[in-house]
């Protein structure tokens, strides 16, 4: 089932408005392998973001969130110092 879903991923053609990722074998494999480690060690839910901006989550690496946000709200929880802006 999973390699239906990426090689359905895979097959899709990028066009003069739409840039698909997954026609790349390293992006499609990373993708793999993110999946493959979430199905081994059963996690009950998945977060599917869909869109993540024109810059694809270039700064903050993460798909559901915004570095604005992120500097307006920052949260310290994790390692104890407030985020900045590092390009």
């Amino acid at each position: 089932m999973l390699e239906k879903l990426l090689e359905s991923l895979r097959e899709r053609p990028s066009s003069a408005t739409v840039f698909n990722q997954y026609e790349d074998d390293n992006t499609l494999n990373n993708l793999r392998q993110f999946l493959d480690y979430l199905l081994k060690h059963r996690h009950g839910v998945l977060l599917l973001g869909e869109a993540p901006g024109y810059r694809g989550c270039r700064l903050t690496l993460e798909y559901l969130s915004q570095v604005d946000q992120l500097l307006e709200n920052p949260c310290t929880r994790f390692s104890g110092r407030s985020a900045a802006r590092s390009s």
